[in-house]
């Protein structure tokens, strides 16, 4: 049985597990309790900050080498960055809860020389929870080539156009490394921030 869902936990598992030999979780959180078989996870700190029942029997798949990466994004060979076309991409999660997409385009709205010089597109991706929507995109229409996807159903071809990925410090940080772009991530969640931090040593990551 492999589990990837915040609102089922070792009660769950105690009882899953007379009916499977094994289970494999998928975890984000630190702090939570498990019984399992194989942890998979970013975070280094979920073994010694999450408990397990019986941790002596328990696989830990932890760290950037066992992130899950869809085929689009694994496939992809990292080489040097590419050359700056100056096209920029915004991704902050499907509702961008803490309003990073609004933050960054009111950034680059007050700097007329840098988004007129330097920028040449700016494309937006949000999810159809996001309650800004209607903001960002007025926001977005003053800066050049604006571009609104709404719910895209992979970051894939959106990462590649992009010269520059601003983006927060979950999946789709990984993707865009993945592809060889150029990142500046912002951390917006707690359990985000020990992979912003193992990625900030990457050439890719600001």
């Amino acid at each position: 049985v492999i589990l990837d869902h915040y609102e089922l936990d070792i009660a769950w598992e105690k009882c899953i597990r007379t009916r499977s030999n094994k289970i494999l979780v998928i975890e984000d959180f630190l702090g939570r309790r498990h019984s399992a078989d194989y942890v998979l996870g970013s975070s280094l700190k979920l073994k010694n900050e999450s408990y397990f029942e019986e941790p002596a029997a328990t696989a830990f798949l932890l760290g950037q080498e066992y992130i899950i990466l869809d085929k689009d994004f694994s496939r992809e060979r990292i080489g040097p960055l590419p050359a700056l076309r100056n096209r920029m991409l915004l991704f902050f999660g499907s509702a961008d809860l803490t309003g990073e997409t609004e933050k960054v385009l009111r950034a680059l709205k007050e700097h007329d020389d840098l988004t007129i010089d330097r920028i040449s597109a700016v494309h937006v991706v949000l999810g159809v929870c996001n309650k800004a929507a209607s903001r960002i995109e007025r926001l977005l229409s003053a800066l050049p080539s604006p571009r609104l996807s709404i719910q895209l159903g992979s970051l894939s071809a959106a990462i590649k156009e992009a010269d520059l990925f601003f983006t927060a410090g979950g999946n789709a940080m990984v993707e865009g490394v993945a592809l060889g772009k150029a990142c500046i991530v912002i951390s917006t969640a707690e359990n985000q921030a020990d992979l912003c931090k193992e990625f900030a040593a990457l050439p890719y990551v600001l």
